[in-house]
């Protein structure tokens, strides 16, 4: 059985450390900044189970972005 694709997407935790998100919470509350991550690993996620392969660490961050 192979490992879990989803297994391979940075956590929160790792996302908010980067220093692309630490520019976002200098301009944005940190409670949106947090829904705004956690709504692109969702949305990542979800790309997953139909079938999409995962995303690197960019494009979740872009996601991030462009929620804000």
């Amino acid at each position: 059985m192979s490992e879990d694709p989803r297994r391979s997407l940075p956590s929160v935790s790792v996302l908010l450390d980067h220093d692309r998100v630490a520019k976002l919470l200098k301009i944005h509350p940190r409670s949106l900044v947090v829904e705004a991550v956690r709504e692109a690993l969702d949305g990542v996620r979800s790309s997953i189970d139909s079938g999409t392969p995962p995303l690197d660490i960019e494009h979740v961050l872009s996601r991030v972005e462009q929620t804000l």
